[in-house]
C-alpha cells in the first residue's frame, strides 16, 4: 500500500476524533507537509509554534538529505521511534518506507494526541492487536531478541511486539518503562 496522502486527527476526546488536516508526501518522499482543514481553521489551534492556524500547505524545514525524513513541526513529534521504525519493517514490511508509511503503521494506540486515518471524513486508523501487558515482559524480551537476530516471528509474535514499537518510553529494550533483560 502507498500512502501518498494521509489524514491527521485530534484524539483529545477518542470518542469524538476532529478533523485537523490532510497530509502529503513531499520533497521526493523525504517530507511530510500538513495542510489544516476548513473546521479545523474555523475551530482548532496552531498545533505548534511552526504551524499556525492559516489557510497554507506547511512545508517540513531545511533541507532534506537522502537520510533524512521529517514532518512538519508537531506531526514530527506523532512519528514513531527508530525502534518502531524497525518494528514496523520488520513486522509490517510495507513495500516503501516513507515516513507516511511509518505514520500510518504505527497505528492508533500510542502516546500522543494526533492520529493519522486513510480518510478525511471519518477517523480510520490502522488497526491493531491487543496491547501488551506486564506479565507479558519476558515473552517479549524474547520476541525482541528474535527481532534483533533477524529470526522469523510468529503471527502473534509479529501482532505483540507491533504495540511494543509504539509504546516503548524507554528505548526499545523496555515497555511501558520496565526493562526487558537479555
Amino acid at each position: 500500500m502507498r500512502l501518498d496522502e494521509l489524514h491527521l486527527w485530534y484524539l483529545a476526546d477518542p470518542a469524538q476524533p476532529r478533523y485537523v488536516g490532510a497530509l502529503h508526501l513531499v520533497s521526493a518522499g523525504k517530507g511530510v507537509s500538513l495542510h489544516y482543514g476548513r473546521e479545523w481553521l474555523a475551530g482548532g489551534f496552531a498545533l505548534s509554534e511552526d504551524l499556525p492556524l492559516l489557510d497554507t500547505e506547511f512545508m517540513p524545514p531545511g533541507r532534506l538529505l537522502a537520510e533524512t525524513q521529517r514532518a512538519v513541526g508537531a506531526v514530527d513529534d506523532a512519528r514513531p521511534d527508530r525502534w518502531g521504525e524497525k518494528v514496523i519493517r520488520f513486522v509490517d514490511k510495507p513495500k516503501r518506507l516513507s515516513l507516511m508509511e511509518y505514520l500510518f503503521y504505527a497505528g492508533d494506540e500510542r502516546f500522543g494526541a494526533l492520529g493519522v486515518s486513510t480518510s478525511p471524513d471519518t477517523y480510520r486508523p490502522r488497526a491493531g492487536g491487543p496491547l501488551p501487558r506486564l506479565e507479558d515482559a519476558q515473552h517479549l524480551s524474547e520476541v525482541v531478541g528474535k527481532i534483533e537476530a533477524a529470526e522469523p516471528l510468529s503471527a502473534l509474535e509479529a501482532r505483540i511486539i507491533a504495540w511494543v514499537g509504539v509504546l516503548c518510553i524507554c528505548g526499545p529494550y523496555s515497555v511501558a518503562g520496565v526493562a526487558l533483560q537479555f
